[in-house]
């Protein structure tokens, strides 16, 4: 038992650097060809609230954003997390919500991270292939 308590341990502090990150649910992405950056208009996901303001920043890196989540680095570097996860509306309790792709006798599902409610996986699959979740 001590062993399982120190390892758990261990890894929670080797994770702790991960409060310091933040999620970002990128909502729409307009391209200026003349400043040759994207305006992205987004929701910081912190805290437990389901209404959340939107923002915006320009984004001039050398990859194109699309609409999905990302995790923003401490140099605002984005990092898209779909489809690994998504932030979407819940259809059973219409909130903003965490969601990954799950699996339970051989049916694709999605299940909220938040609060456990799952439906089945409507998104494209050829995302999860391509990551080799599929």
């Amino acid at each position: 038992m001590s062993e399982a308590h120190d390892g758990l341990r261990f890894l929670l502090g080797r994770a702790r650097f991960l409060a310091d990150l933040q999620l970002l649910d990128v909502t729409n992405v307009a391209w200026d060809r003349h400043e040759q950056s994207d305006t992205v208009t987004f929701r910081r996901l912190m805290g437990d609230h389901p209404v959340v303001p939107t923002e915006t920043l320009r984004h001039a890196g050398p990859n194109r954003i699309s609409p999905v989540l990302y995790l923003a680095d401490r140099d605002q570097g984005l990092h898209p997390l779909s489809p690994f996860l998504t932030s979407e509306k819940c259809e059973g309790c219409a909130t903003l919500s965490l969601f990954h792709a799950d699996k339970e006798d051989g049916e694709l599902l999605q299940t909220s991270l938040d609060h456990g409610h799952f439906y089945p996986y409507r998104a494209d699959e050829r995302e999860l292939r391509a990551v080799g979740l599929r």
